[in-house]
């Protein structure tokens, strides 16, 4: 009776799903190791060197995550540590990889958690990653914990006095305030003002007096937030309560008066340390000093008294002063048992998810307009708001991985099971149910040591094809998943709307690639390296699902019911890198083909294309990312071998203006019909820089706007032949939010345009016809046509006949957006303008439903475009990838020449320390030129610079020839437009297309000399 009680404890409420971001080399497997020690998977002095969650050779290798990793943890929280009761925790922990790469990665982590952690590494402070795991945490919802790591760093490596540590600590923590404020000044559905926010959403800034600031160093694996300090020292001063002191711990203007043992104000008029130097730096500052640095054996013991350490700990077996220290901080504030508590204390469960999450996940405001749909909406927001085990089925997969079949713990008795610390007194029963029954299985594990980590990394790379199982990554947010299930998959092209409204459902789905019926053969509990078989998964948890084997999807949602909303699928990066891989004997092509197969299955960022020629593209995100695929093709998935082509990085096309107050137009007429013929006018100008920020910052936004109300040209025929037709309005919204941020948007928009010279000052948000369908690459589509309305924020007006045209030319816009004329690559940052539509004669609403009538249309408006395209300047945009690489004065001047030679620019040297003369050199170099830049930077370095490339963004190629008699940088001119011109011609011979001036043999004749 006592075991089925405790059971009863374990409720969604107990549950927390968090990951843990951060920038490359911050700390975050390390802090991830710490939790991992909970549960014995890692021992406690091997944290930090285990990488437990790095279970891959090329991971442990560089010493870097390429995959997001979970693991399934249970602890029990005690009165001593911080609750009001006994309660058991289940923490699913993701950890995610920090470099640009693996950025897919975290989009998958993100996801199916509830909270993040962010790490910061204290001492390189708030860093490009950073800042966009703190972007993907906001924009999906999430609740934050900020983990200030590796203050050990600040005294021993930079040998900082306690002053200077409290102001390298508040800078990391003003920087990341900052940005989060950035975030929310962009958010248009937001109306508070600077002075409000800090008021208004106490829980979206980091604010260490709340709790969601942690102070720590994971390497030594200690760590506390202000509470822990005030509950320390709660007994020393006089005349504070444990929530008073922890506010005054982080109020500057306090110190405390060590006479009468009392807080005082005024330390910044008296310019006296604050309480938290006082009491916080300056004793991490004394410990590290006496024992790392001076190595003074005889203080030990009275830092272990003014530590108040109850038990002492063994730091006399150690000979190493580093592990004593750690040895004594571990004991004082161990970091795993303080990272439990407060994402126990600070993250929600699955329970508390927010309705401003909810209507974000489902996309609820799209299916607003359909009355019939409220129902089914109404009843997928309540499921999602319950997390109830007897509610419809509702899981969202993040991405699928390949594991091997024999790992999977089904009769493994090598694995590892997590299980509640020892020192924690149950009994036998409950501790069975933390081991083994949380989740609803049936069946007992045996407990083991493990295996060590050769061992496993072994046999994790020796995949036989036959054991090769796909995995989802699933989160379930409603109902209960068994073996054998059958369910729906959808994923995220699924129009509830069109599913709805037709006639014949069966006939619908079988028609429709959208949805999928799978059955689930396997369900998994993921224990980071291993996977432990289970026969049932409820709601709220975190878990791998079996049975997709024959499908390919970066993310869908698997349901039990078709009438469920989709959840939306998060925007991911597009690949820069591209390959020709092909097997080195002909026989070995299937199975290289298959191989491919699997490899795009289980990682989201790889894109494999056939091309016309019959060879395979891999496209990766960059040069770390091709090698793991090549070592997963090697040694998992392909095991033939094959050869790999030199990179083909994928360009961008764009036009530059040369006379801002010249416009060149395209006109073309074509013939609908006998009667009727069209006249277009467009021209192709570049998008000014103000226009594409407020279109990336709300990308989403516009794309909800522009798909909002838009009556597909069935409907229009039919409403047509009926005399129905409907005039031109104003889109309707029913959240308030929306409608703000669309007032706002439109006011955003016409501060952008009036700021623009020329064209653009006479330009209003009215004007935009169309968003290009890539967010990375910002096309836009303009209507200047001064008697025809069609703009996305207005339903289009049916009594005119030109709404008919309307399709046909966004998706000739899309198709010249997709492939320009240059090279075939996709447009950026252009904006077509259409000055002159209009029609002379009759236009038949039937002509345009021919398929060969619409055939030419499609393909006559696509040949304006480009004509509108060439007519300007067209130039090419190239990949540019950022590096920092840190050196001393003798190596500063190689490192200029090794970035210049390879047409890069130093951005910035900062002189990180004076007396060392360290330098810290950002520097940016076209992705083309790339190759080996890291292996020469070690070399002329001597192995002291370590550079690793990031994608920053696509620049501008000189594409134009230099002008005459040019005085200045005509050389770099010259060089220039000689690369572009090699780019070009070298795209265009590799995609089949004729290249100019390009010297070819028409009638070739035997050379012949003459005779003496």
């Amino acid at each position: 009776m006592e075991s089925a009680s405790y059971r009863d404890q374990i409720t969604p409420e107990n549950i927390r799903n968090v990951c843990i971001l951060a920038h490359v080399d911050h700390g975050k497997t390390s802090v991830a190791d710490s939790l991992l020690s909970l549960n014995g998977l890692v021992s406690k002095r091997n944290v930090g060197s285990t990488r437990f969650l790095d279970d891959r050779q090329d991971e442990q290798l560089r010493g870097i995550t390429m995959k997001s990793s979970a693991v399934f943890l249970t602890d029990v929280l005690t009165k001593q540590e911080g609750v009001e009761d006994t309660t058991p925790v289940i923490l699913n922990l993701v950890d995610t990889p920090g470099h640009i790469d693996f950025s897919t990665e975290v989009t998958a982590a993100v996801r199916i958690c509830d909270g993040a952690i962010i790490v910061v590494d204290v001492v390189e402070g708030v860093c490009s990653q950073t800042k966009e795991a703190i972007k993907q945490a906001y924009d999906e919802k999430l609740r934050m914990i900020l983990l200030v790591n590796k203050i050990d760093r600040l005294v021993v490596d930079l040998r900082q006095e306690p002053k200077d540590m409290f102001n390298s600590i508040l800078l990391v923590i003003e920087d990341c305030n900052a940005y989060l404020a950035s975030l929310y000044h962009l958010d248009l559905s937001t109306q508070e003002s600077s002075n409000e926010i800090f008021n208004e959403k106490p829980d979206l800034f980091f604010a260490p007096e709340t709790g969601n600031v942690i102070f720590a160093s994971a390497i030594d694996g200690w760590g506390f937030t202000l509470r822990h300090i005030a509950q320390m020292y709660l007994k020393v001063i006089n005349g504070e309560d444990e929530d008073s002191l922890t506010k005054k711990l982080w109020d500057f203007d306090c110190f405390v008066s060590f006479k009468d043992k009392q807080i005082k104000r005024g330390a910044i008029l008296m310019n006296k340390a604050n309480l938290f130097v006082q009491l916080v730096t300056s004793t991490l500052h004394h410990v590290y000093t006496n024992i790392v640095i001076n190595r003074d054996v005889s203080n030990i013991e009275m830092i272990i008294k003014k530590l108040d350490l109850k038990t002492i700990p063994s730091y006399g077996l150690h000979n190493d002063f580093r592990m004593k220290a750690r040895t004594i901080l571990e004991a004082w504030k161990p970091l795993c048992k303080v990272l439990l508590l407060q994402c126990y204390l600070s993250l929600p469960s699955p329970l508390h998810i927010s309705n401003e999450r909810i209507d974000y996940l489902i996309n609820s405001e799209h299916y607003s307009s359909s009355i019939e749909l409220n129902k089914h909406i109404e009843n997928n927001k309540l499921a999602l708001k319950k997390c109830s085990p007897d509610g419809p089925v509702i899981a969202y997969m993040s991405k699928t991985f390949a594991v091997n079949k024999n790992l999977s713990c089904k009769n493994n008795n090598r694995t590892v099971y997590p299980k509640p610390r020892s020192e924690i007194n149950l009994n036998k029963d409950k501790q069975n149910f933390l081991k083994t029954e949380n989740i609803g299985a049936d069946e007992k594990a045996e407990e083991s040591d493990g295996s060590k980590t050769e061992q496993v990394l072994t046999e994790l790379s020796l995949i036989e094809k036959d054991d090769v199982e796909i995995i989802a990554l699933s989160r379930i947010f409603s109902g209960q998943i068994r073996p054998g299930q059958e369910l729906y998959l959808l994923n995220s092209t699924f129009d509830l709307i069109e599913y709805s409204l037709s006639e014949n459902k069966e006939d619908y789905l079988k028609k429709c690639d959208s949805v999928k019926k799978i059955t689930v053969t396997s369900l998994y509990l993921l224990l980071g390296r291993e996977y432990r078989l289970v026969n049932c998964i409820s709601a709220g948890y975190v878990c791998g699902i079996a049975g997709l084997k024959d499908v390919i999807c970066r993310t869908a949602t698997l349901c039990s019911a078709l009438y469920t909303t989709p959840i939306i699928e998060q925007s991911a990066m597009e690949p820069i890198v591209c390959n020709v891989i092909s097997p080195v004997h002909a026989k070995h092509l299937s199975q290289l083909r298959e191989g491919l197969f699997l490899l795009q299955q289980s990682d989201s960022c790889v894109k494999v294309i056939l091309n016309e020629a019959g060879e395979f593209l891999l496209l990766t995100a960059g040069d770390v990312h091709l090698e793991k695929c090549l070592e997963d093709l090697r040694r998992k998935f392909a095991l033939v071998e094959f050869t790999i082509s030199p990179p083909i990085y994928s360009l961008r096309e764009t036009v530059s203006q040369e006379n801002e107050n010249e416009t060149v137009f395209s006109s073309s007429s074509i013939n609908l019909s006998e009667t009727c013929i069209l006249g277009i006018k467009i021209t192709a100008l570049p998008l000014p820089q103000q226009i594409i920020e407020v279109i990336k910052a709300h990308y989403a936004l516009l794309k909800m706007i522009q798909e909002h109300q838009m009556p597909s040209v069935v409907d229009i025929w039919a409403r047509c032949e009926s005399n129905d037709l409907h005039s031109s309005t104003d889109k309707i919204f029913k959240d308030e939010l929306i409608r703000t941020s669309i007032t706002r948007l439109k006011l955003r928009f016409n501060d952008a345009f009036s700021n623009c010279n020329n064209l653009w000052n006479n330009l209003r948000s009215e004007n935009i016809w169309r968003i290009g369908n890539i967010k990375n690459n910002i096309n836009l589509l303009i209507n200047c046509v001064s008697d025809y309305t069609c703009n996305i924020f207005n339903t289009p007006n049916e009594c005119d006949k030109r709404i008919f045209l309307d399709n046909f030319i966004v998706n000739a816009f899309n198709m010249c957006c997709n492939a320009g004329p240059v090279c075939e690559e996709p447009l950026m940052n252009c904006a077509f303008i259409i000055n002159t539509l209009h029609l002379s004669g009759d236009l038949d609403s039937s002509t345009s439903r021919r398929p060969e009538q619409a055939n030419h249309l499609i393909q006559s408006l696509y040949a304006c475009f480009r004509e509108a395209f060439l007519k300007q300047n067209p130039s090419l945009m190239e990949p540019i990838l950022a590096t920092n690489i840190q050196t001393d004065a003798q190596g500063l001047g190689k490192i200029y020449s090794e970035v210049h030679k390879r047409y890069g620019k130093v951005v910035e040297a900062l002189n990180l320390n004076e007396e060392r003369k360290v330098f810290t050199v950002k520097a940016q170099i076209p992705a083309v030129e790339s190759k080996e830049f890291a292996n020469d930077i070690r070399k002329i370095s001597s192995g002291g610079a370590n550079p690793s490339l990031q994608f920053s963004h696509y620049e501008l190629v000189g594409a134009d020839p230099p002008k005459p008699g040019a005085a200045e940088d005509s050389d770099e001119e010259v060089d220039n437009f000689v690369r572009a011109r090699k780019l070009k011609n070298l795209v265009r011979r590799r995609k089949g297309l004729a290249i100019e001036d390009d010297q070819v043999v028409v009638h070739a004749e035997k050379q012949r000399t003459l005779k003496k």
